[in-house]
């Protein structure tokens, strides 16, 4: 049966010590303080980042300690921990024993010039504490585009100020938005089908060997609350929802190992990939492109959520509500391909370039799979909620 549609209704204390730190031991510095302030056991996978230019050293058993130290410590210790010699060179390693946590840009951290001060040292950890974040995108008051983070409050936002590749910082100013936008314009929208064997059961299918990769139009994305339009010039009567986790890339990807993969992630966000069955099946010779890449039919958001603030790995629940009626529901523990994989597969001798966006594939319970089978139409609402995330949410309305 067809869910019914709902009726829309409307200062820390300043730092005294002025020692001047060398370049490797600010960097050591770093990972003392990024220990401290780090208040979950996983902030600690800094280390390939900072030990990479270290100078080699005894590895110290007191690094299980430390990270102990750094699940209960909080940003108060920040200007005392800089100043601490000895225990910053235990941090760095048992950086290195944790291998877990806060992923931060390196090149600002370690070739930055040789003077600086263990006050501006603080004062950088506390950026650098802020990349463990939820990125929007939206518009102000007087439209222009600004990144923020979320504070809690409806429609006001943190300003956040940097790129996707260069990493993202807290400027302290708030923003009021206008309007929710998709959380990024992708360079690239890679996309994968029957990744879930309960979704290849239902539809009939093999469950594949190898990930099975189509695209989808970077103009067919939109954002949160925005229509998804029904195809009227090349008419769809068959149009699908299909509830996934987006990966977002930080940078240029070629050749990623399974151990290595995550370090190119910039974080996740949810996604829609809105398909035209008709199309998909019967119009466009068993491609995939045309069906899935109208525009509308690829809504992401609500924000961006750093990969810092989900588990390692992250198994999230999934699920589809059409007018507030669950449709699909399921874990991202149950794809057959994990993130790590995808990115190794899509990246053999092929650069996924920074800004792209990976669908990761749907669970069971899409329209198409049921008796009788179900398909959006006008004043519909179909939300996608994803653990850990939030919630993405889009009308359906008539194309012109």
């Amino acid at each position: 049966m067809r869910p019914h549609r709902a009726q829309d209704t409307g200062g820390p204390r300043a730092v005294e010590n002025h020692h001047v730190v060398h370049a490797t031991e600010r960097a050591q510095h770093l990972g003392t303080v990024l220990l401290r302030i780090e208040r979950t056991a996983r902030a600690l996978q800094f280390a390939h980042r900072t030990v990479a230019v270290q100078p080699d050293s005894q590895r110290v058993p007191e690094g299980a300690r430390l990270a102990q130290v750094a699940h209960m410590a909080g940003m108060q210790e920040i200007e005392t921990a800089v100043g601490e010699n000895q225990t910053a060179a235990r941090g760095v390693q048992s950086i290195a024993l944790a291998r877990q946590g806060v992923r931060l840009h390196h090149a600002s951290l370690v070739h930055a010039p040789s003077n600086l001060t263990t006050a501006v040292i603080a004062q950088d950890l506390r950026q650098a504490y802020n990349g463990s974040m939820r990125i929007a995108r939206i518009t102000d008051e007087s439209g222009a585009v600004r990144h923020g983070r979320p504070t809690g409050e409806a429609g006001l936002y943190e300003e956040l100020a940097g790129s996707w590749d260069s990493g993202f910082r807290v400027t302290g100013r708030t923003v009021r938005a206008a309007r929710l936008l998709a959380p990024l314009e992708p360079s690239a929208v890679y996309a994968i089908g029957l990744n879930y064997r309960d979704h290849a059961a239902e539809t009939g299918a093999t469950v594949p060997s190898y990930p099975v990769l189509f695209m989808k139009n970077p103009r067919a994305v939109t954002g949160p609350g925005t229509p998804i339009l029904l195809p009227r010039r090349l008419r769809s009567d068959e149009v699908d929802y299909e509830a996934e986790l987006a990966v977002v890339l930080a940078r240029d990807c070629r050749n990623a190992t399974r151990a290595g993969a995550m370090d190119y992630v910039a974080g996740f966000t949810c996604a829609n990939d809105v398909s035209a069955r008709d199309w998909q099946r019967q119009r466009s010779g068993h491609q995939w492109c045309r069906a899935k890449s109208f525009d509308t039919f690829c809504p992401l958001g609500p924000w961006v959520v750093t990969p810092e603030e989900l588990p390692d790995p992250p198994h999230l629940r999934i699920a589809s509500r059409l007018n507030g009626e669950l449709m699909q529901e399921s874990n991202t523990a149950q794809m057959i391909f994990d993130v790590p994989a995808l990115l190794e597969f899509l990246s053999a001798d092929t650069t996924l370039p920074a800004g792209a966006v990976i669908l990761t594939g749907t669970p069971h319970g899409v329209g198409m799979a049921r008796q009788p089978p179900v398909w959006l139409r006008p004043g519909d609402r179909i939300a996608i909620d994803i653990e850990g995330i939030g919630t993405l949410e889009n009308p359906v309305a008539e194309g012109d």
